[in-house]
């Protein structure tokens, strides 16, 4: 799998208010609970530790979530439902943070591929970086318990050189590897003797 690097532009800053941003299908049960996982256990712990107000802004399908679970996450002050969008592009431009707390499931992490592509830090479990060759702290910061998840969010809203690393080798990982490019240059490379010389 691969994922195009936008063009360059300008993060958009608002309000103040740090955005971390969840984006899945929420039909795939390992992205609803991860969702539900971040709500239920990290999200407590991160209102104690943040040293600034963010908010958490969730990109998916909620008629995919049963009703109950709905209106749970619509009472929490943080969380900002948008549902389905047409267009990933503004959201990721206003992200400071991209959140992956996934604990199931399998296959490319094509969620955190966009986000490094779209030079937004990622905060995510193990198995959400699962097989991309990340390193903690170089191009996203790796967490596996709620307190460890918590905690890292909180860094990256207090350290503003952390976030920019994390963005540059996010993005330098995602040019060298995972760019369409490069899959071309693989596919054009000579294997066996077959291909262009």
């Amino acid at each position: 799998n691969v994922y195009p690097v936008p063009k360059e532009k300008e993060h958009i800053a608002e309000d103040g208010k740090f955005r971390l941003l969840f984006v899945g299908s929420l039909g795939y049960t390992p992205n609803a609970d991860a969702l539900f996982y971040f709500c239920d256990q990290i999200l407590p712990l991160l209102r104690k530790t943040a040293p600034s107000k963010f908010e958490l802004r969730i990109i998916g399908d909620m008629n995919l979530v049963p009703k109950q679970i709905q209106k749970t996450l619509a009472q929490q002050p943080e969380i900002v439902i948008l549902g389905r969008v047409d267009d990933v592009a503004p959201y990721y431009w206003e992200t400071d943070c991209a959140i992956i707390p996934l604990r199931a499931g399998g296959g490319t992490r094509i969620k955190a591929l966009e986000s490094f592509a779209w030079q937004v830090p990622v905060v995510s479990t193990s198995k959400g970086i699962e097989g991309l060759g990340v390193k903690h702290e170089h191009s996203a910061m790796i967490a596996d318990t709620p307190q460890e998840f918590a905690d890292q969010c909180a860094r990256l809203m207090a350290d503003s050189s952390l976030r920019e690393n994390l963005k540059k080798n996010a993005k330098l990982l995602v040019e060298s590897e995972y760019a369409p490019e490069r899959l071309t240059e693989i596919l054009l490379t000579p294997v066996l003797g077959v291909g262009p010389k």
